[in-house]
């Protein structure tokens, strides 16, 4: 089952790999880019992860089947999620606004989303509690004994 996982994960690693350098009509828009990026890095977690836990840490297990196949797609969410925060004001890149130096703030931003969607997570939980009162979800709350 890991080399499927494997295989998996290097298919989407491909597919996104293959949208951004042939950019179209559609994935040329920045919000798809930012969610490309933010799928390479999700994709890329992945990977490191299985590299962990079936050669180094001798400890796989198939429990975690499901994290391996969402966490991409919760990556490419997240990384379009960061472009809406930075259009809409509630995420800062830089002072100027060059178009080139903010697009790849964009890429950047996106793709450390995707790579780290849990901290991500909350985050954005944190600003949107400070912005809006909402309250944090249950997995970032602190752990109660």
């Amino acid at each position: 089952m890991k080399w499927i996982v494997l295989l998996y994960l290097i298919g989407w690693m491909a597919l996104l790999s293959f949208l951004a350098l042939f950019p179209n009509e559609l994935t040329g828009q920045l919000m798809i880019q930012c969610g490309i990026a933010g799928g390479v890095g999700g994709a890329l977690y992945c990977l490191r992860g299985l590299y962990l836990n079936v050669s180094l840490m001798d400890q796989w297990d198939e429990r975690w089947l499901m994290w391996y196949a969402a966490r991409p797609v919760a990556s490419i969410v997240m990384g379009v999620m960061v472009y809406v925060l930075i259009r809409a004001g509630l995420l800062v890149l830089e002072a100027n606004n060059q178009d080139s130096s903010t697009q790849y703030g964009y890429y950047a931003v996106s793709f450390l989303a995707g790579l780290n969607v849990d901290n991500f997570i909350k985050k954005f939980e944190s600003v949107a509690g400070a912005a809006f009162g909402v309250s944090p979800s249950r997995a970032s709350r602190p752990e109660e004994d």
